[in-house]
């Protein structure tokens, strides 16, 4: 993995709160981002001989009157949805015919334009700011969540609203679209995940609390433990953050294949102390979390699952696998991920990536251990994160003013998991048709199981252009207006240039857990047993360093991350650390 912070000038030096890959085929690979500034800017993306990624400005996109604070392209990356405090949404689309020269009221830089993005539609029907967009997977659906304590879904050719869901008591600060089709997930700042049928517009599931089972609750510290003391251990307790969350964002999001929705901005009460996490839903079961990441010293604030799914790694300590007899051939009806002792029973590998407040951890669902970590990338908070569509490339923004991509190489997240388009196509429909027909309102059922599915994705071909430069000065994190909830700064001065540093810390342990959590066969699962089997215990889940509060990882080579500084006629130009991904073999 290399990693590069490019010197730019994103959007001055105002903070980017939102940056998003354009997905599909396309002959430039795009990159929107959007923040304080009210603009939205467009990005090509190219990598150098060495494989580290550059950045070089396209466009200016202008309609906004406020900040933005997401841009989301289509799945097919035909059209792009802008938000922000003017509690509009604006949608994008390249225009083939570049505007013309004479235009009177054109803007004094549109001439460094370089492609011409013009205003396809305009929505209208939020009181408040507008902090999170999702598309469908058709592209025919947008839902957006609002600080007007309001999620829409939006229906895209028409311009209007399809459902309106206003049960939340507190700001909407996440939203997500189900790829099946089936529902759409709402993440609020009144501490609760709620989850709709896309179809009846109703409210399926409100996930705000849980209990841990006998197994995996703290055994009392005295020895004449009573039932009251039991009790106690096990009452329900609240499983996401309040208002008081550093970050205005919890952004979540379902995996490719629809089976898993990843939840940050989460919880754990553990005995007396309470640790921050994101949590892990099987579907099938959504009333309550399969899995929790613990995160010890940061809040989690965004998700971002990898397009791209990847082969399940072979199991080094894997026994001698049971065979059946089948007349005189011998059949092997153990089960990929059986053999694989993969989390999950899929027969594939989810990669996706955890933001902190300062970090951010790279998981998959085959183990419990961070496969990669992230660190000091940013002087600030980390306000979204991004993949390109091959799974190769990973993008951070910061409130610092700056964005650090990462990329990797072939196969150094995994080998992509290939299978028959024909097939995947159908079990796709064939559970989107299943999950329709068998809708639940009630929502204390679970909704019916689902097959998965493939999201294929496709590299785009890349040019090389040359970085822009600019002066790195740092400026208060804050809306121009002083209306932001959102605290972005301790109060600190920043640090200085000179000491700016990448890091990474990469896990050797490749520690998995042999038990497997059912994920789209078992749907009526006992909380207790669920919880157990998912290994919802201290132990098994990152350990956390008391002296710095951060998950332990354990470095490949042993090495440690140097700065170095090269001299150049102008300026000082710092030299980005590579880092290097653990996967385990």
């Amino acid at each position: 993995m290399k990693v590069v912070t490019p010197e730019i000038s994103w959007h001055e030096r105002d903070p980017v709160y939102s940056v998003d890959f354009q997905p599909g085929l396309w002959p430039v690979q795009r990159i929107a981002s959007g923040g304080v500034d009210k603009i939205v800017r467009i990005w090509q993306m190219t990598l150098d001989s060495e494989g580290k990624a550059q950045v070089d400005f396209l466009s200016n996109l202008r309609r906004h009157t406020a900040t933005v604070n997401v841009v989301r392209f289509s799945r097919n990356g035909e059209l792009l949805a802008t938000a922000g405090d003017d509690s509009t949404i604006i949608l994008w689309k390249l225009n083939d015919v570049p505007a013309p020269s004479n235009n009177i009221f054109a803007e004094d830089d549109v001439e460094d334009d370089k492609e011409t993005w013009v205003c396809h539609k305009t929505l209208r029907g939020h009181l408040g700011d507008v902090v999170d967009l999702s598309w469908s997977k058709d592209n025919s659906y947008l839902i957006s969540g609002s600080v007007d304590n309001c999620a829409i879904i939006w229906d895209v050719a028409k311009g209007v609203k399809y459902a309106l869901f206003k049960e939340h008591k507190s700001y909407v600060q996440g939203v997500a679209f189900d790829p099946l089709g089936t529902y759409v997930a709402t993440l609020s700042a009144d501490r609760s995940l709620r989850l709709y049928n896309f179809t009846t517009k109703s409210c399926v599931h409100n996930v705000s609390k849980m209990t841990l089972p006998p197994l995996a609750a703290p055994t009392p510290a005295s020895t004449d433990a009573s039932t009251n003391t039991l009790e106690t251990k096990l009452k329900p307790f609240r499983i996401f953050h309040d208002d008081s969350l550093r970050s205005f964002f919890r952004r979540l999001e379902f995996s490719p294949d629809g089976q898993l929705l990843l939840a940050p901005a989460g919880c754990m009460e553990l005995g007396d102390k309470i640790v921050n996490t994101s949590f892990v839903f099987a579907r099938g079961a959504f009333s309550k979390p399969a899995v929790y990441l613990p995160s010890p010293e940061k809040t989690t604030t965004v998700v971002r699952a990898n397009p791209q799914l990847f082969e399940l790694r072979p199991s080094e300590n894997a026994s001698s696998q049971p065979k059946v007899i089948d007349g005189e051939n011998e059949v092997d009806k153990t089960k990929p991920w059986e053999k694989a002792k993969s989390l999950f029973c899929l027969p594939y590998r989810i990669v996706f990536a955890v933001g902190t407040e300062e970090s951010v951890l790279l998981y998959d669902t085959q183990q419990t251990m961070p496969v990669g970590l992230l660190k000091n990338i940013h002087y600030h908070q980390i306000s979204d994160l991004s993949w390109s569509g091959d799974g190769r490339a990973l993008i951070i923004s910061s409130t610092d003013g700056f964005c650090t991509i990462a990329t990797f190489e072939d196969n150094e997240l995994g080998v992509p998991y290939k299978d028959s388009c024909a097939d995947v196509n159908k079990a796709n429909i064939l559970s989107t048709a299943k999950n329709r027909s068998n809708e639940d309102t009630d929502s204390n059922k679970s909704p019916e199981t689902t097959s998965t599915s493939l999201s294929s994705s496709s590299s785009a071909e890349t040019s090389d252009e040359k970085t822009p430069k600019r002066s790195r000065k740092s400026k208060p994190m804050s809306h121009q207006d002083g209306t932001k909830p959102m605290s972005h700064q301790d109060g600190t001065k920043p640090m200085s240039n000179k000491n700016k540093h990448t890091s990474a810390v990469t896990d050797a342990s490749g520690t998995q857990n042999a038990d497997n959590v059912p994920a789209a066969e078992s749907h009526q699962t006992e909380l207790s047993e669920q919880v157990s089997s998912m290994e919802i215990t201290e132990s098994s889940s990152v350990e956390a360093d008391s002296s710095k509060g951060v998950p332990k990882v354990t470095a490949v080579d042993g090495a440690k991350s140097e700065e170095k500084e090269q001299e150049a006629p102008k300026k000082k130009r710092i030299q980005i650390t590579t880092l290097s991904l653990l996967s385990k073999k």
